[in-house]
């Protein structure tokens, strides 16, 4: 995966994420250097050269190259506290954000669901700002949500409908597992029908 800025960097290095090569700007190195105290190559280059390798030009003085972290297992998660499950949102923006968003919240971690944007694509990681490597990621389909359902966490829909209570009359129960649907068309009718409620 493709880490973008010190700040993304920085989390994936506090986040034991194994980096295998970083490319900086010249005048970084001895910094970079001294990070990576010999377990990753460090490669000095000038602005122009960085963005004429990556073919962009967004990358905040230095871009690393690591491996990709495992997506978790839903059957390990702990059954308190409250979670974010995406669920076919497509914008790796938005993924990145809502994993921040959550993080800077408390969540758990954040279940992703089917045809969901990677939530350690590039843009996703950026926008997160490195907390998709901080925060637990777990991969999560229809049955596994079902499963949850089944184990008492309550699932709670982020929904336009009728049916849905404002959060200023929401009381949430716990272990709580809000689910977001896609940017377009919103959660499908059988996730709804899985969830104990609507906000």
């Amino acid at each position: 995966i493709a880490l973008e800025g010190r700040i993304v960097i920085e989390k994936a290095i506090q986040s034991k994420v194994k980096l295998e090569a970083l490319v900086c700007i010249e005048d970084r190195a001895a910094e970079w250097r001294a990070r990576a105290n010999g377990e990753y190559p460090v490669f000095p280059m000038k602005n122009e050269e960085i963005g004429a390798l990556l073919g962009f030009k967004f990358h905040h003085g230095a871009i690393a190259l690591a491996r990709r972290p495992h997506m978790l297992d839903t059957a390990a998660m702990p059954h308190t506290g409250a979670w974010l499950c995406l669920w076919e949102t497509t914008d790796p923006s938005n993924v990145g954000a809502l994993i921040r968003t959550a993080t800077g919240f408390g969540a758990m971690g954040v279940l992703v669901g089917p045809r969901c944007a990677d939530p350690f694509y590039r843009k996703a990681l950026r926008t997160s700002m490195g907390n998709s490597l901080a925060t637990p990621i777990y991969s999560c389909s229809y049955d596994e949500l079902a499963d949850l359902s089944r184990a008492g966490f309550s699932l709670t829909a982020a929904s336009l409908s009728k049916n849905a209570v404002s959060l200023r009359h929401f009381t949430p129960a716990y272990p709580l597992v809000l689910i977001v649907g896609n940017e377009g068309y919103g959660l499908p009718a059988e996730v709804l029908n899985l969830c104990s409620g609507e906000v």
